[in-house]
Formats: C-alpha cells, sequence, structure tokens
C-alpha cells in the first residue's frame, strides 16, 4: 500500500514502525520532494504511525536541516567563522541581501 500526498509517495508499511529513525528517515524523504515539510502531510504521518502531531513537530523542529515553511530552489551560505568575519563575509552577506531582495 502507498500513501501519497500531492507529489510525494511512500510505502505505508513504512508509516507503521513507530522507531524514531524511520521518522527521520520519512521526514528527509518528505524534506527532499518538497524542500520543506506540508502541515497536511505531517498530520497524515503522524496518523499513519500512531503519534501524536507534537511528537512529529517536535522531530522536525530539533533538527536544523527540516524546514517547516517553503524554501527557494537555492540555498545561498557565507561563512560566519572568525576568519571570514575578519575579512568581511558579513559585508558580503549584506550586498548579497541586498541584490537580490531578501532578509
Amino acid at each position: 500500500m502507498v500513501l501519497s500526498v500531492g507529489k510525494t509517495q511512500i510505502g505505508k508499511e513504512n508509516f507503521t514502525d513507530r522507531n524514531k529513525h524511520s521518522l527521520i528517515a520519512l521526514l528527509q524523504e518528505i524534506q527532499e520532494q518538497y524542500s520543506y515539510l506540508p502541515e497536511d502531510l505531517l498530520r497524515e504521518l503522524a496518523g499513519a504511525k500512531k503519534l501524536a502531531l507534537i511528537d512529529i513537530y517536535s522531530v522536525a523542529t530539533f533538527y536544523k536541516s527540516f524546514s517547516l515553511k517553503p524554501r527557494g530552489r537555492r540555498k545561498i551560505v557565507t561563512c560566519t567563522g572568525t576568519a571570514c568575519h575578519v575579512r568581511g563575509s558579513e559585508k558580503v552577506s549584506q550586498e548579497l541581501s541586498r541584490i537580490l531582495g531578501i532578509s
């Protein structure tokens, strides 16, 4: 049996395992397909795994790699380490934000 929500299709047998590691793998698969974790899919996942929605959200918000809001297709990251800071990385970040019109 396959669970389909939008363009996501995941074998339902993967949903029945209450193991947190399988939950992380499922969240990664959803994140990869959507670039974020849609709420309706998290609700369906919670029901299928017989977990409270708050348990799904606690895992999704604990890991920085998961996003609950849609993201762009590209991710730009600037170095914030000490060596980069000394060489002016903050100015580079500000200029990128200005040029791209993002914050």
